[in-house]
């Protein structure tokens, strides 16, 4: 296998098994998000952490949407960390937000 198609280390899917354990500490924080502010249709591109995908930004995305922003997943699969064809994909995606949107998309 090239380097760029390499299996990522065991410890790093390991280290998926600790989602269910962030999500509870989200309930200890809700009374913080209810008083956050509200957004006003405001793109938002939401990339996932190092080694993770979409649905581990799921719950961050409805939690955008309900808060008046629009937003969207990366739709790369897993995140393997910044390199020229992610950054490419990453700059038409928002690029193609901008088009839609007419205006500047955040990302997180």
């Amino acid at each position: 296998m090239s380097a760029q198609h390499e299996k990522p280390p065991l410890l790093h899917s390991l280290l998926e098994l600790r989602a269910p354990l962030e999500a509870m500490t989200l309930f200890a924080s809700l009374r913080l998000l209810k008083n956050a502010p509200l957004g006003d249709g405001q793109p938002v591109l939401v990339i996932p952490g190092f080694m993770t995908g979409d649905g581990a930004t799921f719950i961050l995305r409805r939690y955008l949407n309900q808060q008046g922003f629009v937003a969207y997943p990366w739709q790369q699969g897993r995140n393997p960390g910044l390199r020229h064809d992610i950054y490419q994909a990453l700059e038409k995606q928002v690029n193609e937000l901008y088009q839609r949107h007419g205006r500047r998309v955040s990302i997180v």
